[in-house]
């Protein structure tokens, strides 16, 4: 209505709002009129209403004037006839009365009057009426709610004062979803005379003592006085009232009574506002000023009606309004003028002062915002304890409660004194406090020891004294039965207690007793961590042994020799050496033995050289030899990986069986005594057998003390000491050299020993588990262990990973690259100095000038040209001054390529590319480049960019162009829909045929089973048709369920068809929809669905007359207790009218709503019924739902005969029960007729059934209400058209007021007098009133022939069935003897590894069909005790105890009621459990630890790549680089031949220049550096050193990096997001977590008083979706998640982690507790079963069995990865395949060089025609002259210048070699 204007408003400034309140004022002086009717007759709501006008009045321009006008209560008449007095007098809004109906009937006619209606009381509505400041029911549940949280309330009574109520506790049950308390709920106010004293005495009986109550304020204050009468309002109860004027009540009388009352109101009595209106009534009315303290007489109502005149005023300041005068009687256009304007901005205001409630602000219809005050009742009145406000935490500040003792209980320990004695010094445990005074008493103690004492004390009451009772911890002699040390003073009664790190061991057990362990433990072995050795100072060369090195020289120089060799022998290896001159007179070779050195290292360095072969021989041993290199390079790289990868050394020994060994000839030891010694000593496996016999035989390994041991361990000489893992854990804490190898041997615990048949020793191990639960234990290790005395070691773990490389690592090759630049510089310079001397002597100067000219030439470094022939050189004098540079080089020489410029043409190339403008625009496609290469490399990365930006312009552009055409499309396919619709409407069931036939249509509209309710729907009209001779038609169509427009569509086509009728649908809130429809149409509405309002024609049962039903039988059964299940807030009105019907005396309801997430998922909420004491459930819900809910029931294990339900639906006899039969369950259900009828058989034959009718016999039928009813409805409007004759005319939906039929109403009212009965499947059919009544139920049951009818009920006469009780069996008392004794033994099947059925083709029975842990175990002490056992499956429920109820559930009730001797699987003893049975000492030890993913590798950082050097490394790298590059430009200006011509055409060039300048010094460093070479190449010998040694240096510190790259990557450690429970409790990088929902781990959560797991626990309460019903969920999200780890006990997880490879366990556990065996209390063979379990553990039984279930039985999948083996250098072995490969290249380059020396001899001497023997005698001379690498080809001298052919050109040289080449 009018959104556009609401918008407008909304969205409008607040400081304007269109209207100045000034500017307004001075438009109207006209005051704004508003009323109160009020049916208070205390006159308090109109003095209230008055001070308020009075007050707002001060700060308005336009006052306000109050109108007000006195009613009774609930008189609707004289209500509205003052209301419309109120509108003659122009009122703008209206403050309404507390009468719930009167004010809805005022809101009504407010509504079409436009006027503003105020209601300030509590409203039920789902949309609040009028406009309610009122806290909505949901926040007031939800404020109940947060205050039973923190109450913690496992369970509560809900009393309410009337079914209205029932609303909030629908709220809390969604709030409380699948998990929450038990709740009762009773309605107090039953026979609605205020006599409460009958519920309440159920309350007294009931063991709940812990109430929410719920109702008016006259009400609950009446509860309260009549619940002080009937003596529940003492100390032993607690009240949560949620009634909002708790402050206004008489508490005077209760406050003395330690009653605990908590309640709630919305405003502070201290407030100014509310000080000035208790003034105002004072004066006014003579009130007092309230006496208590907190107490106020201002109501919730009045408060509200104050700050709703405050919002009017408010909203007059920025909207002006102006009411006119009304007229009740004028319906039509006689409205208040802005009304709903001024209602609306009324809700979009938000006020923060000057109000009593608070701040006021709304959304939508409710107000949000405001907070509550929780206050409590104390002494000196309400006291405010608390502050509630929505959406934020609770804050609650009850003071904590002081415990008491009671010193009157049996067995107290309330000031009592007992001696505790210590062993001192003994840290940990105890030892003496450093201070510089002087300590006496219990104070000068400090320890764990000490800390835990004080705990118990703290918890129990008792005193202590604390004495020194040594090292000598005792012993037992069974033969002379004496005992020693500790243990004596126990026996002999001169101590109370002993603790220490005391084992409890079978031996002392027989002497004394032990508490439970405190502490677990196992005895592990200590040694000393594995250090690093230094690396050598050529650790470089450790990856090749000496041999391969010798060989590697070896090879070095003979392919060397090849090559000088071969490329003599080559004719082709001969070029020119003037490339300008091309007849040249000799030829030269480029492999001199220098060259061919400088070859062979360049490759070899993998750096290449300048020198390029040019023959087939010499490439071929070069390609060898590259080969040759690579592998050797390779070899080398991967070597140096594999010891860098495995640097990080192994221990010695890595588990007990390399300690057993003695492998590496370590030696070990233990404490002389103890238990550790006795468990050798004692042991019966072979390994420890072993061991200690070495120990017997080795007694100098011993020692007196562990701490001797420890010092051993560190002193380094091979030695491991044998000690309990917590000791170890303390010492390696604090001392870094030391580790603990492998797992623990056994498991054991620290107890504190006490006399034998102690009467406190139950009340110790009470307290123990308590503290355990709690965490305090936990947090009293990790002080002594982490905190007070740690943090000398760090925390990083033992295998990081591989270390960055240190200079030490590197010492060497620094060293070989210092020591051979330095040669390179004295060969340089003394080669440079005889260069001189030679030049000199040459011009004959005198050789100190020329010294001089030469040095001023080399220190020039800004000049890189030397001029040869200069006036002012000091050879410019001499004689020979003409003489060339060639003559005086005695270096090799060697020509420089051309400079390629390809890269330049494909530059020009691409810049004269476009792409084409009609593409992408009139943009310029590509920008000019500029010349630089640098800049050219930028600019075409930009024009890359720039470019293709354009092609992104245009497919944006083109994607607009689909857009468009998508569009279009889109509404093509839209108008053809319509189209379709339009035809499907046009040709719907035949709507145009029908109008002008004779029949009579009735239509019929379904949203689900449509194919089986249309053949119900004809199948019922012709049956009618036939029996009364109608001509009824039908008119049917489908409509989606729960979608009211679509339905609303079909109907108005069947109305414009004309329809006498309309039956349909099945969804509620559509035909609710419809039922509006027709009632304005005046057309018969049936439907058929139950409801509680009695509206159109329902065939249904009423809500009410199912309630009497269910309650028939509830009283037949005789149920003391029961679960109401429902699936829905409508189902509560059952509820309600049962609790009404039961009265006084009925019996106690659990009340669940089963279906709380809306997801179909039952089983949590099911799950807490099969922990429930109660086995007796009544479940109401829909068809949808319940049989779904029965599926579930049976997975979850409450579909047996333990079981009793009773079905609600009526619907029953129609699911699937076939698996039910036969489970013994008692099922009982109602139905509405009788399958056996013939109609039902008839119609079931029309529906299809009739081929197999054995499918639905035995009381099955597969036609549900709905379709019987129905089918009835059809009857019954045939009924009434035989006797009311209607003719349907058509109807237009659009004209509601005038398209009327006229004989509907007449038509409906005759329908409800009709009595009929025949024809009907559901029985008679008559109603009073709208409800329908006459008919008859049968009462049915499941049972293994199937559904079959118990009884019958009708409402006048009920029904009575009669049940058999179950009964109990006791089992009956047993001696001390376990001789022929038989036990029943209850195991979890499955439950691997404890527990599980043998896999095996056989049909096993008995015992034998069952294996695991525990049943080893059982059959260990059966063994051991002589006893005999019957397992039996207990279920997966291990039970609870209810302290108050003294009931307990699952495996705890079997043992309590004897229905079991003993339970063993994984069943934590926890003091709840301890209070209902006993347990054996533990079996095993544990505690809770963190599953997790294992550790994903991390993402590497920006500059990992630096990791393989340390950053020393990098900087003396730099530095080298540096100092090599000046080395080069320094050798190369004093070496002669790095001085060449620059223009090699000119044979005397005036300057010669230096290739060596600082920039191309820099560029041959960084290219060998990186691999690549470059185009410059050394040509003096001096540079070519430096060259080698710099290539070689980079060689190994690239192969080093490399190595170590892959060390890293090889085994880079990966990180895990969360290492510790501190991390988890942050959610670090995100990580949730989790917990069994039920069970010992999340008990330790909710108990603990540690911060860390405080917190986790309110984590888990807040996100109870990270909780899992089992762990084996929790284990498989772990699995799929990175970001969720799973709590649960860390054995569990030891198994989980061998079987899931992914998984490991994060930190230490967080708890030690244990797995006991149950069994019942005071059970007289304990005593046996506990020695039994101790020998089995120091025998190490229990540690073999389990080593057998979690690591041998069902593991090995993860395979344990193996220590890897030390790196070896490479010998000639693993190399020897490339060396002969190098050797026989070589061989063949050289066979085929000789041979083609030879060919080219034979083809020479033919051609210059001479004899062949004399050519090749002149060649091979000439081969042999290694001194000359010149070839003359014109010498007299030579044999061919004799020949004709003797002018033979060098052409004809050069073809004859490349003939020859080829």
């Amino acid at each position: 209505m009018h959104i556009w204007l609401i918008v407008v408003i909304l969205l409008w400034p607040h400081e304007v709002h269109g209207y100045g309140a000034s500017s307004y004022g001075a438009a109207s002086g006209q005051a704004i009129r508003i009323g109160l009717i009020t049916d208070d007759s205390t006159d308090r709501i109109r003095q209230t209403f008055e001070h308020a006008i009075a007050v707002v009045n001060s700060d308005l321009s336009v006052p306000l004037v109050g109108e007000t006008e006195q009613v009774a209560y609930g008189n609707s008449v004289q209500a509205f006839t003052q209301l419309c007095r109120l509108m003659q007098n122009g009122v703008g809004a209206v403050f309404g009365p507390s009468a719930k109906h009167t004010a809805a009937h005022l809101l009504n006619a407010c509504d079409a009057k436009d006027i503003p209606f105020i209601y300030p009381h509590l409203s039920w509505s789902p949309q609040t009426d009028g406009f309610n400041l009122h806290p909505h029911p949901e926040d007031i549940a939800h404020a109940l709610y947060d205050i039973i949280k923190q109450f913690e309330w496992s369970r509560f009574i809900f009393c309410y004062e009337s079914s209205e109520y029932l609303t909030i506790l629908d709220h809390l049950m969604t709030l409380y979803g699948i998990k929450g308390p038990v709740i009762k709920v009773m309605r107090y106010d039953l026979n609605l005379n205020g006599n409460y004293k009958a519920v309440l005495r159920r309350v007294r009986k009931s063991e709940d003592n812990r109430i929410v109550v719920v109702g008016s304020t006259e009400g609950v204050a009446e509860l309260l006085r009549q619940a002080q009468q009937v003596g529940i309002m003492n100390e032993d109860y607690t009240y949560l009232v949620g009634n909002l004027d708790l402050h206004t009540y008489e508490l005077e009388e209760y406050k003395y009574s330690e009653a605990n009352i908590t309640g709630i109101r919305m405003f502070d009595p201290d407030k100014k506002e509310v000080r000035d209106l208790i003034e105002t009534l004072q004066h006014e009315l003579g009130e007092s000023e309230p006496t208590n303290n907190g107490s106020s007489p201002i109501t919730l109502a009045m408060a509200l009606t104050y700050d709703a005149v405050r919002v009017i005023a408010e909203t007059t300041n920025y909207l002006p309004y102006q009411p006119q005068q009304l007229n009740c009687s004028e319906r039509h256009d006689n409205v208040q003028p802005d009304g709903s304007t001024f209602r609306n901005y009324m809700r979009s205001l938000e006020i923060l002062e000057k109000t009593i409630t608070g701040r006021i602000f709304f959304q939508g219809y409710m107000r949000k915002g405001f907070s509550f005050d929780v206050i409590e009742l104390q002494p000196v009145g309400l006291v405010k304890v608390g502050t509630w406000e929505e959406g934020k935490e609770f804050e609650f500040k009850r003071p904590p409660q002081i415990p008491t003792f009671n010193d009157n209980e049996e067995n107290s320990l309330v000031n009592k004194t007992f001696k505790v004695l210590i062993s001192v010094p003994n840290k940990p445990y105890a030892s003496l406090v450093e201070s510089i005074n002087t300590l006496i008493g219990n104070s000068q103690y400090e320890g764990y020891g000490i800390d835990l004492i004080k705990e118990l004390a703290e918890k129990l009451g008792f005193n202590f004294t604390f004495h020194n009772g040594g090292n000598d911890y005792g012993s037992f002699n069974k033969t002379t039965n004496l005992t020693t040390g500790m243990l004596k003073e126990i026996v002999e009664g001169h101590a109370d207690l002993a603790i220490t790190d005391l084992t409890i061991t079978s031996e002392r057990e027989e002497a004394i007793d032990f508490s439970i362990p405190f502490m677990n433990l196992g005895i592990a072995i200590l040694y000393v961590k594995p250090q690093k050795a230094e690396p050598a100072l050529f650790s470089f060369m450790d990856p090749f042994s000496k041999e391969v090195w010798l060989y590697l020289g070896i090879a070095y120089l003979g392919v060397s020799l090849c090559l000088f060799v071969l490329g003599r022998l080559s004719p082709s290896e001969w070029d020119n050496p003037y490339p300008c001159i091309e007849e040249p007179e000799e030829l030269e070779n480029q492999f001199t033995i220098n060259n061919s050195l400088w070859f062979t290292t360049g490759a070899l360095l993998q750096q290449g050289s300048e020198i390029a072969p040019k023959a087939l021989s010499t490439r071929t041993i070069s390609a060898i030899w590259w080969f040759f290199t690579l592998i050797m390079v390779s070899s080398y790289t991967a070597n140096l990986a594999a010891f860098l990868t495995i640097e990080n050394p192994s221990s010695s020994i890595n588990s007990v069986e390399d300690l057993a060994e003695n492998k590496d000839e370590v030696q070990y030891g233990a404490k002389r005594t103890g238990s550790t010694r006795n468990f050798f000593l004692t042991s019966e496996d072979e390994t420890y057998m072993k061991m200690n016999a070495y120990m017997t035989s080795h007694p100098e390994m011993l020692t007196e003390t562990n701490q001797a041991g420890v010092d051993k361990v560190k002193a380094g000489t091979k030695y491991a000491f044998l000690m309990e893992s917590t000791s170890i854990e303390y010492n390696t804490v604090r001392e870094c050299n030391l580790k603990k190898i492998g797992e623990a041997l056994d498991e054991k615990g620290y107890g504190i020993a006490m006399p034998k048949n102690w009467p406190y020793r139950d009340k110790f191990n009470n307290a123990l588990l308590e503290l355990q639960e709690q965490g305090v234990l936990a947090r009293l290790k990790n002080k002594w262990w982490n905190e007070i005395g740690a943090g000398v070691c760090s925390a990083k773990g033992d295998d990081d990973g591989p270390s960055e490389l240190g200079v030490d690592n590197l010492s060497g090759i620094y060293a070989v690259l210092i020591v051979g630049s330095l040669l390179s510089f004295v060969f340089s310079f003394f080669y440079w100095c005889l260069f001189v001397f030679k030049k000199a002597k040459f011009y004959e100067v005198p050789f100190c000038d020329a010294l001089a000219e030469e040095f001023k030439i080399v220190i020039s470094f800004a000049e890189n040209e030397r001029a040869l022939k200069s006036a002012q050189s000091v050879y410019s004098r001499s004689r020979n001054s003409s003489q060339s540079i060639e003559s005086l080089q005695t270096d090799s020489e060697q020509n420089i390529p051309e400079e390629e410029f390809l890269s330049s043409k494909l530059l020009e190339t691409f810049t004269q590319k476009r792409f084409p403008n009609e593409y992408f625009g009139n943009a310029q496609a590509v920008v000019a480049f500029p010349s630089s290469r640098i800049e050219h490399k930028i600019h075409s990365l930009f024009s890359f960019v720039y470019n293709y930006a354009y092609i992104i312009k245009a497919f944006i552009n083109l994607c607009n162009k689909m857009l468009k055409a998508n569009v279009l499309i889109y509404f093509l396919i839209l108008i053809l829909k319509v189209s379709i619709l339009n035809a499907q409407y046009d040709n719907y069931g035949g709507y145009d045929s029908l109008q002008n036939s004779g029949n009579i249509p009735i239509g019929l509209l379904t949203d689900q089973n449509t194919e089986q309710m249309n053949i119900v729907f004809d199948h019922a009209i012709e049956v009618a048709n036939l029996e009364l001779g109608l001509a009824m038609s039908s008119l049917k169509a489908e409509v989606n369920y729960g979608d009211a427009y679509h339905s609303y569509g079909k109907l108005c086509r069947m109305l414009e068809t004309g329809i006498a009728g309309v039956f349909g649908p099945s969804s509620r809130h559509t035909a609710v929809h419809l039922m509006s429809i027709c009632d304005a149409m005046d057309i018969p509405h049936i439907y058929s669905y139950m409801s509680e309002y009695a509206e159109g024609f329902n065939l249904h049962p009423h809500p009410v007359d199912i309630s009497k039903a269910l309650y028939s039988l509830i009283t037949a059964f005789e149920w003391s207790r029961f679960i109401f299940l429902y699936e829905s807030a409508e189902y509560l009105s059952i509820l309600n009218e049962l609790n009404s019907l039961f009265g006084m005396n009925g019996p106690i309801v659990t009340v669940l709503r089963y279906d709380m997430q809306l997801n179909g998922n039952y089983k949590p909420v099911l799950r807490r019924v099969r922990k429930s004491i109660d086995n007796r459930i009544v479940v109401v819900g829909s068809t949808e739902t319940v049989p779904e809910f029965l599926n579930q029931a049976q997975q979850v294990g409450i579909i047996n005969e333990d079981y009793s339900y009773i079905i609600g639906n009526l619907d029953f006899h129609a699911f699937d029960l076939e698996e039910y039969k036969y489970s013994e369950a008692n099922i009982t259900s109602l139905r509405m007729f009788s399958p056996e009828k013939m109609a039902v058989k008839e119609l079931m034959q029309k529906m299809g059934y009739n081929n197999d009718p054995d499918d639905f016999r035995n009381g099955s039928c597969p036609i549900t209400v709905e379709m019987a009813l129905t089918y009835d409805a059809v009857q019954l409007f045939a009924e009434t058209l035989k006797n009311l004759p209607v003719k349907p005319v058509s109807q237009n939906c659009s004209q509601r007021t005038e398209s009327v039929r006229d004989d509907g109403s007449s038509f409906k009212n005759y329908m409800r007098t009709l009595r009929l009965k025949e024809r009907l499947l559901t029985g008679p059919i008559y109603f009073e009133g709208n409800v329908r009544k006459g008919y008859h139920l049968d009462v049915i049951e499941l049972q293994p022939s199937g559904i079959i009818k118990v009884g019958t009920w009708e409402e006048e006469r009920g029904y009575r069935p009669e049940r058999l009780a179950p009964t109990n069996s006791q089992f009956d008392n047993i001696d001390n003897s376990l001789a022929n004794k038989t036990f029943i033994v209850l195991l979890s099947v499955s439950n691997k590894p404890y527990a599980s059925l043998v896999e095996s083709y056989k049909q096993l029975e008995g015992n034998s069909q069952y294996e695991g842990y525990g049943v080893d175990l059982i059959k260990e002490l059966a063994d051991k005790l002589g006893f005999n056992f019957t397992f039996k499956n207990g279920g997966n429920d291990y039970g609870s105890y209810n302290k108050t109820s003294n009931e307990s559930t699952g495996m705890l009730r079997e043992i309590m009621h004897g229905y079991a001797d003993l339970a063993v699987t994984d069943l934590t003893i926890t003091s709840e459990r301890e209070e209902a049975i006993d347990f054996s000492i533990p079996f095993m030890n544990l505690g809770i630890a963190i599953l997790y993913l294992k550790p994903q590798k991390a993402t590497p950082e920006l500059f990992t790549f630096m990791d393989p050097f340390s950053e020393e490394v990098w900087w003396f790298l730099g530095l080298s680089f540096l100092a090599v590059s000046l080395s080069f430009f320094i050798l190369g200006r004093l070496s002669p031949s790095e001085w060449d011509n620059p223009y090699p055409c000119i044979e005397e060039p005036e300057e010669l220049e230096n290739q060596f300048t600082i920039g191309n010094s820099i560029w041959f460093t960084t290219g060998a550096l990186l691999q690549q070479g470059s185009e410059i190449g050394p040509k003096a010998l001096s540079t070519r050193t430096v060259a080698s040694f710099w290539w070689f240096f980079t060689l190994i510190v690239v192969s080093s990096y490399t190595a170590n790259l892959a060390a890293f990557l090889t085994i880079e450690k990966p990180q895990s997001l969360i290492n510790s429970v501190d991390d988890l409790a942050e959610n670090k990088d995100g990580v949730v977590y989790g917990a069994k929902r039920t069970g010992s781990t999340r008990n330790f959560f909710l108990t603990s008083e540690d911060e860390r797991y405080v917190k986790m626990n309110k984590f888990m309460t807040e996100h109870p979706e990270h909780l899992t019903e089992t762990n084996q969920e929790g284990v498989d999200r772990v699995k799929t998640s990175t970001h969720y780890a799973f709590l649960m006990e860390s054995t569990s997880i030891e198994y989980n982690t061998k079987r899931e490879c992914n998984l490991k366990k994060i930190g230490d556990a967080l708890d030690e507790k244990g797995y006991g065996i149950a069994m019942r209390k005071n059970w007289p063979h304990r005593d046996k079963f506990n020695n039994a379990l101790l020998e089995l553990q120091e025998q190490g039984v229990l540690e073999k069995m389990k080593n057998k279930w979690w690591n041998e039985v069902g593991s090995g999948i993860c395979a344990t990865k193996e220590d890897a083996p030390d790196a070896t250098p490479l010998a000639m072995d693993n190399l020897e395949g490339v060396f002969f490969v190098l050797l026989v290249g070589s061989c063949c380059a050289l066979l085929y060089g000789v041979i083609s020396w030879v060919l080219f001899i034979i083809k020479k001497a033919r051609h210059f025609k001479v004899p062949v023997k004399d050519a090749l005698k002149e060649e091979f001379h000439f081969l042999i002259d290694f001194n000359n690498y010149v070839r003359v080809l014109k010498n007299s001298e030579s044999i061919y210048s004799r020949s004709r052919q003797s002018s033979m050109s060098v052409g004809s040289i050069r073809q004859e070699l490349q003939t020859a080449f080829h």
